[in-house]
């Protein structure tokens, strides 16, 4: 016997619409439901989800602050300027790490990824590592999966010189902000970009796409490019 117990909140979902289930009526009854449950109410709208059709209004370019790392990154290609790629040790870090990584051997940047010690160094940005990649003679730092709550680092890496970019998709405190040079996150305060649920690794691949666009490259490579990224993305979301 199962014993439901007073401290248990159970949130259930309403039983889908009878015009919600009419309009479904070419899939099974659980399917039905299911989709019911993420929003999709009639047959076009299920068949583009069930597709994995992607959504027209995620222009990258929307996500606050976007615009600048790019213009930031493309000077830095155009300089031949060291970049290190910050990620984190978990799987959506070190997914999103080699996703940005990739991309940008790919446009022929002098690329390296960092990936904090779990043991000696933990999570995040630290001042010794942003040290240690100066003095190798990086000039950009672009963070995957951390950075928003490391304020004081971000400081720290003004104070020596090194231009940072902040990509995260952790719960930002909008009041106090690292001071980078760009910080890209869609749970931001009055960030337009749809989707607030991206991995890290998914906005590391929104970043990608974002610099792929207008690129000398033919839109037919850009486009194998980003195809060729998805296992990562899928595999760090």
């Amino acid at each position: 016997h199962f014993n439901m117990t007073q401290d248990k909140l159970w949130n259930i979902s309403p039983r889908i619409s009878p015009e919600a289930d009419s309009a479904l009526a070419a899939f099974p009854p659980l399917l039905r439901q299911v989709l019911f449950n993420r929003g999709f109410a009639d047959d076009p709208s299920a068949r583009a989800y069930l597709r994995g059709e992607p959504n027209s209004n995620t222009d990258p370019f929307q996500m606050t602050d976007m615009q600048v790392a790019i213009e930031r990154i493309r000077y830095a290609l155009a300089n031949n300027e060291p970049i290190a790629i910050y990620g984190d040790y978990d799987v959506d870090g070190v997914t999103a790490t080699a996703l940005l990584v990739e991309t940008l051997k790919k446009l022929g940047a002098d690329v390296r990824g960092y990936i904090p010690n779990r043991f000696d160094e933990g999570y995040g940005l630290n001042n010794n590592a942003l040290d240690e990649l100066k003095a190798d003679g990086v000039k950009l730092v672009i963070t995957v999966d951390c950075g928003i709550r490391s304020p004081a680092e971000a400081a720290h890496a003004q104070t020596i010189g090194l231009d940072l970019i902040i990509s995260d998709h952790h719960h930002p405190d909008d009041d106090n902000l690292p001071p980078a040079l760009a910080v890209i996150n869609p749970k931001r305060h009055g960030d337009i970009y749809p989707d607030k649920d991206l991995a890290g690794v998914g906005i590391a691949y929104k970043i990608a796409e974002a610099l792929l666009t207008k690129t000398d490259q033919a839109d037919v490579v850009n486009g194998q490019i980003l195809n060729s990224l998805l296992d990562l993305v899928a595999l760090g979301t």
